[in-house]
Formats: C-alpha cells, sequence, structure tokens
C-alpha cells in the first residue's frame, strides 16, 4: 500500500497534479483510454469496409451524410442535457455497445448497408461522446489545471489509441475487420463502468475542497433557452469565431483524409488496408503521447493555447506539400499521422480550453453546437468540396486545397484571440462602465435638467455639479425654483452657479437671500451681488464692516476690496488716511468703499488675539480676495491654535496660491484636522509644488503619517510631473508608503490616461514587487506552519504580500492601459478557482513574455490558497528561524511584529534589536487584540497599527459603569483584561471577555447605548476607539473602509441567512457575543 502511495504520489509531482487532483484525473484518463481505444478500432474496420467495399468516390456524400447525422445527434444530445445534470456518459455508451454488436453480425453476412450505418456510428458516437466528455472533464477543474490536466487525458486517450492501433495491426489481418467490433463494445463497457467510479470520486474531492478551503470542483449552473444562446452568438464574436476555426479544422481533416486515402485506396486490399489503419492509429498514438507528455504543457506554458493551436495545421501544411515532391506513401502517410494526433488528441484538449470565457450556463451548449453540429458541417463543407473537384482531383489540387484552408485558419487564429481577450474581460467585469463622455450625451442632459426640479436635494446637487461646466446648459428657467428650494445645500450650489455664470436676472432673488437666509448662503449672495451689481452691493455691505462677529463682515470685506488695491498694500493709505481711520459710515465712491473695506481688513489683521470667529472670518476674506498682496499674511492663520481656523486658511491659501505658503501646507497634512483642506489647497498649486512634495516624499526624516499623505496629494495635482515624483520615489520606502504610492500612481493613471509614463521604470517596479513576494512565500509557509492558529505575525506578512501582489497588478495596469487588469485583480484576490484562473488567462495573453514566464507561476502558489493548493511546502522546523529573519527586515511593522512574536515563544534576540518608537509593546498588544474584533476581522495590518495608535485605554473595577443604557454611543471598546457584562432593564444579556469587542455599531452610527456594560473581574481594562477619531482615520486611509464593509457585508449575509433559519433565529442572534452596544 505504501509502495502504491508512493508511486501514485510520484506519478502525480511527474504530471504536474496537485493535491486532490490524481484520483478524478486517473478515473477520466482511464475513461478516455477506453474510449478512445473503442473508438480507433470502430474506426479502423469501419474505414476498411467502406474502402475495400465501396468505390472512393463514395466518400464524400458519406462525410454529408455523417455530418448531417452528427448534428442531428447533437442538437437532440443538447436538448436532452437541459433535462439532466452534466456528467460523463455512461448510458449512452451501453446503448453504443449494443448497436456495434448487432451491426458487427450485419457486416459479418456483408449486408451493404450495414457498413454504411457503422461507419454512421462510429463518427456520430465518437463525436457525442467526446463532446460530453471534455465537456464534463472542463468542468472538474478550473481553467489553469485544466491546462495541465486536458494534456494528462488527451495523452490517455493516445494510450488508448497505441493499444487499440497496435490490436488492430496485429488482429486485422486474422481476424478482419469485422473481428475487431467486438474488442470495441466491451471497450465501451469498461468506459461506463470508469463512469460511475468518477462520479463517485468528484464527488468526494469536492467535499474535501470545500472542507480545506480549496478551489471547488464543480459550478451549479442555471439552465439557459434556445434564445439566450442565439442572442449570445448574435451579440459576441467570440464564440463564432470559435465555429469558424472548428469549421476549418474539420475541413482540413476531410480534405487531408480523402488525400491519404486517395493515393492508399489503389495499392492495398481489404485486409492490408486495416493493417495500415492500425498502423496509422498505432503511430499517431505514440507521436500524440510523447509530444502531450514531453512538450505540450511546456509550449502551452510558454507560448499560450493560440500558438499551439498552430501546430497541427502547419505541419498538415507542409506534408501535404511534400506529396508534390516525394513519391511512394510517405508523405500522404505522414499528413494523415499528423492530423490524426491533432484531430484526436492535440486539438481537442487545447481547444477545451477556450471554451472557459464563455459564460457557464451556455458552455455546455454553445460546445454541443461547435463540436457537434459545426464540426460535421466542416466535415460536409470538405465534402462538398471534393464532391466539386470529383474526377478532377488530383494530388496537387487536393495539396492546394490543404494549404488554403490552413492559411484562412491562421488568419482566423490571430483574430480569435483578440476576441478572446473581450470574452475574459467580459467574465471578469460584465458590467459595462459608459464613461463620462455618455453624461453629456442629449438624453442624459435632459434627463439632469429634468432632475433640477425634483424634491430630492442628492438628484439636484448631481445635477447641478455635473451640468455647472457644460456650455450647452441654461440654467435661468430653473432658478426660481433652485434658488427657493427647501435644502439649503441646493440653495448655496445654485448662488455659486450664479455668482460663477455672472446671472445678474437672479439679482432680486439673491437680494432677498441676502435679507433672510443662512448665514453660509447669505455669505456667498454676498460676494455674487459684488461681482453683479456693485453699486448695490456697496449700499447692502458697507454696514456690515464693523460687525466683526458675523460672517457677513469678511463676505463685505471679500466683496468691496478690488484686486488692484488689494495688490499694492503698501500704496493704500497714500492720500493721508490711517488704518484706524474708517471714514463716515455711508460712502457713495466705488473708490472710498474700497478704501474702508481694506481698512477693516488691515484692522484684522493688526489683531491676531481677536474671538475664533472673527480669526475664521479673516482668513476666509483672504482667500476669497485672491492673489493679492495680503497672502503672505495667511501663514498666521495656517499655524492658528484653533483647528477650524487652520481648516478655513487652508481653504483659502488654496485659492490664493501664495508660494511662501506651501511650507505650512505641506506641515498640516500631518494635522488630521485640517488635513483634507491642506491636500485640496496643495493640489490647486499644479507642478509648482510638486519639487516640495517630492522632497517631503523621499525625506525619512520626516514624520510616516505626513509622507503617507503626500501621494494623495500629487494624484490631486494629476500631472506628468506628478506621475513621475510618484513612480521615481525611493525605492527603499516604508511598505505601507510604498502601496500608497502604487495605488495613488494608478488612479491618476485612472484619471488621466494621456499622462506618459517611463515604462522601463515601471517594470523595474514591477520586477522588484514580484521577487519581494517570492521572498516572502516560503517565509509566510513556514511560519503559517510553526505558529499558532491566527498569529499575528502570519497575518501581517500575508497582507504585506497582498499588498505586493496588488502592487503588481496596478502596474500592469498602467503600463498596458487595460481598464480589466483591476478587475482581474478583484477576481484573482476575492473570487474563487474558476475566477482566479480567467484572471490569469487574462494576465498571459495581455503581458510580455518576460514578464508572463516568473509571474505566472508565482500566482500560481498564491499564498492565500491552503498550502497543498499553494505549491510551496511548509517546513515547520524552520519557524523559529523565519521569526529571527523577520526582527532584522526592514519593514518596521513586520520588524515589530517578529519581535514581539519572538518574546512570546521564548526566544532570544540580539542586544541591538530595540522596539521602533512607534511600535511599542503597547502598541503592538493592541495590535493583537484588534485583530480578533470582527469588525476589523478584514483590515490590513498597517490599518490595524494604525488604530491602536489612535485608542485609548481605560481601567474599571470591578462593578463600575463603562457606558449606561440610553447614552449616546461614540465610541469601540475591545476588552484588554477582565470581562465585561451587559445588562438590559437590569437583567444580564451576555458577558464578553479578552480579545471581544462591543459598541462596533457606535463606530457607523450615533444612537442611543441600547444597553449597560459594567465591568466584573477585580481590574478590567478596555482599549476605547473615538467614533471622530475613527472617522477621521478613514478620511486618512480610505482603504480601511474595504475591510470595514467586507465585514458589515459578511455579518449581514450571516442575518439573513439566520432570519431564514426561522425559529432558530432568536437563539442564534442571542449566542453572538460581539455585538453589544
Amino acid at each position: 500500500m505504501d509502495l502504491a502511495k508512493t508511486i501514485a504520489a510520484y506519478a502525480s509531482h511527474l504530471m504536474g497534479l496537485r493535491p486532490g487532483e490524481g484520483r478524478r484525473t486517473a478515473m477520466a484518463g482511464v475513461y478516455h483510454l477506453a474510449f478512445v481505444a473503442a473508438v480507433v478500432l470502430v474506426k479502423s474496420a469501419s474505414n476498411a469496409l467502406v474502402v475495400a467495399r465501396f468505390r472512393v468516390e463514395a466518400l464524400p456524400p458519406l462525410y454529408i451524410a455523417s455530418a448531417l447525422a452528427t448534428g442531428l445527434a447533437a442538437w437532440a444530445a443538447a436538448y436532452l442535457d437541459r433535462r439532466r445534470a452534466p456528467g460523463m456518459p455512461r448510458q449512452g455508451l451501453l446503448w453504443a455497445a449494443a448497436a456495434l454488436l448487432g451491426l458487427a453480425s450485419a457486416t459479418y453476412f456483408r449486408i451493404p448497408a450495414a457498413v454504411v450505418a457503422l461507419y454512421l456510428l462510429g463518427e456520430t458516437c465518437a463525436t457525442i461522446v467526446s463532446i460530453r466528455f471534455w465537456g464534463a472533464a472542463s468542468e472538474l477543474f478550473d481553467q489553469r489545471a485544466n491546462r495541465r490536466i486536458f494534456g494528462v487525458l488527451a495523452a490517455a486517450g493516445m494510450v488508448g489509441a497505441i493499444v487499440a492501433g497496435l490490436a488492430a495491426q496485429l488482429l486485422g489481418g486474422t481476424l478482419g475487420a469485422v473481428g475487431l467490433l467486438p474488442l470495441a463494445a466491451l471497450l465501451l463497457l469498461g468506459s461506463a463502468a470508469a463512469s460511475r467510479s468518477l462520479r463517485r470520486a468528484n464527488r468526494a474531492a469536492a467535499a474535501e475542497a470545500t472542507a480545506a478551503g480549496g478551489p471547488s470542483t464543480g459550478s451549479s449552473k442555471q439552465r439557459p433557452s434556445a434564445r439566450d444562446v442565439r442572442t449570445y452568438l448574435l451579440k459576441n464574436h467570440y464564440p463564432r469565431a470559435l465555429a469558424t476555426l472548428m469549421l476549418l479544422l474539420a475541413a482540413l481533416t476531410a480534405v487531408a483524409d480523402y488525400l491519404f486515402r486517395f493515393q492508399a485506396g489503389e495499392r492495398y486490399g481489404e485486409a492490408e488496408l486495416a493493417a495500415l489503419f492500425g498502423a496509422l492509429n498505432l503511430w499517431m498514438g505514440v507521436v500524440a503521447v510523447l509530444f502531450q507528455v514531453g512538450a505540450a504543457g511546456r509550449i502551452l506554458e510558454r507560448f499560450g493555447v493560440f500558438r499551439y493551436l498552430l501546430i497541427t495545421p502547419m505541419g498538415s501544411a507542409l506534408a501535404s506539400i511534400g506529396c508534390l515532391f516525394v513519391p511512394g506513401m510517405g508523405p500522404a502517410f505522414g499528413l494523415r499521422l499528423i492530423e490524426s494526433a491533432g484531430s484526436l488528441s492535440l486539438n481537442p484538449a487545447a481547444f477545451q480550453l477556450l471554451y472557459g470565457p464563455i459564460p457557464d450556463s451556455l458552455r455546455p451548449r454553445i460546445r454541443a453546437l461547435v463540436d457537434g453540429l459545426v464540426k460535421k458541417v466542416g466535415f460536409a463543407s470538405g465534402g462538398v468540396l471534393l464532391l466539386v473537384l470529383g474526377s478532377r482531383a488530383s494530388v496537387e489540387l487536393l495539396v492546394a486545397a490543404v494549404v488554403g484552408v490552413v492559411a484562412v485558419y491562421v488568419v482566423i487564429l490571430a483574430i480569435s484571440r483578440r476576441f478572446y481577450v473581450v470574452a475574459i474581460e467580459d467574465r471578469l467585469a460584465p458590467a459595462v462602465n459608459l464613461g463620462a463622455n455618455h453624461l453629456r450625451s442629449a438624453e442624459a442632459r435632459t434627463v439632469l435638467r429634468s432632475a433640477l426640479s425634483s424634491d430630492e436635494p442628492v438628484r439636484v446637487l448631481t445635477s447641478i455639479a455635473l451640468l455647472r461646466d457644460d456650455p450647452r446648459f441654461d440654467p435661468l428657467p430653473f432658478l426660481p425654483r433652485l434658488l427657493g428650494h427647501p435644502d439649503s445645500r441646493v440653495r448655496r450650489s445654485t448662488v455659486a452657479l450664479v455668482h460663477d455664470r455672472r446671472i445678474s436676472q437672479a439679482v432680486p432673488q439673491l437680494e432677498r437671500i441676502f435679507a433672510g437666509d443662512r448665514p453660509e448662503i447669505r455669505y456667498e449672495a454676498a460676494l455674487a451681488l459684488g461681482k453683479l451689481v456693485p453699486e448695490r452691493a456697496r449700499e447692502l455691505l458697507l454696514p456690515w464692516l464693523d460687525r466683526n462677529d458675523s460672517p457677513l463682515a469678511g463676505a463685505a470685506i471679500a466683496a468691496l476690496v478690488p484686486p488692484e488695491l488689494a495688490s499694492r498694500e503698501g500704496a493704500l493709505f497714500g492720500e493721508g488716511a490711517a488704518p484706524g481711520d474708517r471714514g463716515p459710515p455711508e460712502v457713495a465712491s466705488a473708490e472710498q468703499a474700497s478704501l474702508v473695506a481694506t481698512r477693516a481688513l488691515l484692522d484684522r489683521l493688526e489683531r491676531p488675539g481677536a474671538p475664533v470667529q472673527e480669526r475664521i472670518e479673516t482668513a476666509r476674506a483672504l482667500g476669497r480676495l485672491g492673489p493679492s498682496a495680503f497672502g503672505t499674511r495667511l501663514a498666521f492663520y495656517l499655524a492658528d491654535e484653533d483647528p477650524n481656523v487652520r481648516r478655513v486658511a487652508s481653504a483659502a491659501a488654496g485659492r490664493i496660491l501664495e508660494p511662501a505658503l506651501v511650507p505650512a501646507l505641506c506641515r498640516l497634512l500631518a494635522d488630521r484636522s485640517c488635513r483634507a483642506a491642506a491636500r485640496t489647497a496643495l493640489a490647486r498649486y499644479g507642478d509648482a509644488v510638486v519639487p516640495a512634495l517630492s522632497t517631503v516624499l523621499d525625506d525619512r526624516s520626516e514624520a510616516l503619517v505626513l509622507r503617507l499623505e503626500v501621494p494623495r496629494v500629487l494624484r490631486k495635482v494629476g500631472t506628468s510631473a506628478a506621475a513621475r515624483a510618484l513612480l521615481f520615489s525611493n525605492i527603499q520606502e516604508h511598505a505601507y508608503l510604498r502601496f500608497r504610492i502604487a495605488t495613488n500612481l494608478s488612479r491618476l493613471h485612472d484619471e488621466h490616461p494621456e499622462i506618459e509614463v517611463d515604462l522601463q521604470r515601471l517594470k523595474e517596479a514591477t520586477f522588484r514587487r514580484l521577487r519581494t513576494y517570492e521572498y516572502y512565500l516560503p517565509l509566510y509557509r513556514d511560519l503559517e506552519a510553526a505558529l499558532p492558529p491566527h498569529s499575528v505575525l502570519v497575518r501581517a506578512l500575508g497582507d504585506r504580500m497582498q499588498q505586493n501582489l496588488e502592487v503588481i497588478f496596478r502596474l500592469l495596469h498602467i503600463r498596458h492601459s487595460h481598464g480589466q487588469v483591476l478587475s482581474a485583480w478583484r477576481r484573482f484576490s476575492g473570487g474563487d478557482a474558476r475566477e482566479r484562473a480567467y484572471a490569469l488567462e487574462l494576465l498571459e495573453n495581455l503581458v510580455e513574455e518576460e514578464l508572463r514566464r516568473p509571474l505566472l507561476p508565482a500566482l500560481e502558489r498564491y499564498h492565500r490558497l491552503p498550502e497543498p493548493w499553494g505549491g510551496v511546502p511548509a517546513k515547520p522546523e524552520r519557524g523559529p528561524a523565519r521569526v529571527l529573519e523577520l526582527t532584522v527586515s526592514n519593514d518596521v511593522v513586520l520588524r515589530a511584529l517578529a519581535i514581539f512574536t519572538a518574546g512570546q515563544i521564548g526566544l532570544r534576540l540580539p542586544n541591538d534589536e530595540t522596539e521602533d518608537e512607534h511600535l511599542n509593546a503597547s502598541v503592538i498588544e493592541r495590535v493583537f487584540l484588534l485583530e480578533g474584533a470582527e469588525i476589523f476581522a478584514r483590515c490590513d495590518i498597517d490599518d490595524l497599527v494604525a488604530l491602536a495608535t489612535i485608542g485609548k485605554e481605560s481601567s474599571f473595577r470591578n462593578g463600575e459603569i463603562i457606558f449606561r443604557e440610553g447614552e449616546e454611543a461614540n465610541a469601540l471598546f475591545v476588552v484588554l483584561q477582565g470581562r465585561v457584562r451587559f445588562e438590559k432593564g437590569g437583567s444580564e444579556v451576555l458577558e464578553v471577555g479578552v480579545r471581544d469587542a462591543f459598541g462596533e455599531t457606535s463606530l457607523l452610527e450615533r444612537a442611543p447605548r441600547p444597553v449597560t456594560a459594567v465591568a466584573v473581574a477585580p481590574e478590567v481594562r478596555v482599549l476605547a476607539i473615538d467614533r471622530q477619531d475613527f472617522l477621521d482615520l478613514i478620511a486618512d486611509r480610505p482603504e480601511l473602509l474595504r475591510g470595514i464593509f467586507e465585514a458589515v457585508t459578511r455579518h449581514l449575509r450571516s442575518l439573513i441567512d439566520v432570519a431564514a433559519a426561522g425559529a432558530e433565529a432568536g437563539k442564534l442572534l442571542e449566542a453572538r457575543p460581539r455585538r453589544a452596544g
């Protein structure tokens, strides 16, 4: 038994099979071997009988009859398949064996029709069973596994051809052609028995794969209607291209077969022909097996399926040309040998891979149509061609026909490759992105204009945002409704639109708004009035200059100080006025009004200790003035102690674009309270700010929290210089910063695809990430086996590897400007085995060979797969050495976690290994605890570190209240030590302990606490994450939402499943330990 297992394991390794694939592959191989052997015996006998008992001119009509019979049978099989689950044919083989024995008897008694029926039975049975076999085989494994396994199955079939061919050659002369038929019937019965065993093996493998988290071995498909098939064929080029290829291959088979028989029929009798066909099948099998085992997999891996499908047609063309120059049967025998090996083994196995991108529900019907009806139509086309040639057929004409068919086939194959890529794209991303241009169509504009009359503020605001820059949009008819809309956001946006478009007809409504609307809308109305009716604005705004506590005082300054005066601060008082001389309250002239407003601004600038609201309005007014001599004064407000002042000053700096303010704005990127405004302001500087940002990005002495913001700013700048700064940043960077650089470079490319990037630098970066992934993979496997389950170090290492893979896909996305590369990444990282296989198929047809050869094998060993599927053996004895290796890593997060893990498992570290100042033992302990919170289960390790950093520890004694029922919820808690009990209405609900989280819903909604939380241990320590700090962190790290959404979605699905369980729902919900609060 051990020896058998060893041999089986060695054979599986030799054939490239993965765990779980061996038994099913063996059963399918036995099935195919017996079936092909039976087909070879039947065809050897029937071909010999047809050639011996009929004239060669009878072959073309026989081809046509065979095509009609097979097409009818294919249609019938497809119809019947709608009523049953797909699988290996079994009952059909039993009926075929019985029919074969009956026809053998009739042929023995020389009934002419029996020979024709035998020929048709062989062709029809071979085609239909082959269609169903390859269809069922393709559903056993995914698209990439099929590349390995189909070659094995084809080789098994060719072994059957060798055995049958040898039997026909040795026994044909003794038993005659008819004597071979009972052997074929026995082989069909053997195939039926193998089918039953295969079904049992497939069910067992599916259960094992599901339990292990490995790839699924099957898929449930919805039965399509005939209308669905027709619609797909009419709308998609790809299946039509496949049909054309199959038709040409079938026509090539017919012409090559006729050329061979044309010469063989003149030389041999019935017995000799049976032996000749047996020898042909013998050598065809030998050639096919040697090729499948020795070269097919390597050719598929290196050159792809489309170049692989050129082998037999090109070989057939060369052999046919040899018939013109080499006497005897050698070239014709070689032609038939190559073509038979291709049509029976090499081409079917490879051609089945081309059906992969077709939707699962339609694939069986399309395969039956192409492999059955279309293939036989190709034979019939070859028969029609031969009938046309008729008595004029000669070797020269037949060779020309072979070469012509091959030439057309090569052209169609090249076209099909493009359609293949498109089909994979459709499968990976079925939703169509219409793009921005479609929003500007006449129909879209009509829809957007109609939405302006809606009472729903979001619809109106969206329409205004999309239409405001469209020169064809006339807002005047919509202004009365929009300026009187009940939602203040709509009114404010409309006032800004009036200001930008200089719509003077709206002045009466603006005055009404200025007289009695919300302060922020009155502010915008004042600015609009200053542009549209300066005289009326002076009358309305001058009295507000003395109201320092009102936002309208700042609006009056911004509206009344003209740009030409604001640009000459030193000449403002040339007429002898002093800054404190405010002049009379009513001023008639524009110049006097401007001087009064400017003096009011100077008074504000001379009061650094003014109230917060006044400082805010002064900073806002400076921004509204635009570029002016006062611009540098904003530096004071950018450093204000109040975050609201700093935020408004940042927005103002983005309006005036004063170069001297750039350093202060860069520093504010580290200020969570106003970094969003600082990012926007810096981005408005454009290329002028890129050198400063690039310096900050590459300066390791700057705080990491500051540098992490720079890639987002450069993305918002969105220029060639910004893209270059991202691409040529320091390659020896903090791992998470490097990841953010790559993601923002990718998004910049999406938003500005016209920007060219250095392709050589992209390629170098891609290879660096690939080498890093391959370096980490064995470490990951060893640590995964050596450390306890759910180890944070293993999780961190896996997250880092995932980031490297995502960077690779994003760089490929930029390099190839291909929209579906990122869709392929999402399917690869989040889909099942089949979706990963299609993602790899897309890459194989997009990426150049230099990168494809190392990349695809690395992706085949994806670390998220269980170890047996991942292809890299784990060695747990190396675990301690791996931990020590990571304690000196350049990745500060991995280094800190490795040091912490080493202490946990008792490893001694060198004295020079110290904690990182930002990742001390306290932070690492929090990371270990946070990863147990369900809401953070899918977050990356870098996000967990950030969460641990903003968390605040609190301690409670036994019986102390952590929060009360009905209090406002404003934090999430994770238990660090002790236990917490939850009470509702005085009754205990549940208890939680260390690593449990409670109050998660507080991060998503501000609702009253539904329960009271009480400490129930001598000492209870909890980590509290404030809701506002959490929301600020999300603004800094949008990627954090991805993991949270996945966790929330998973929870909602579980609730749906629980609800579907009916009466058990309440019990299961009460058992959940992490949803209190």
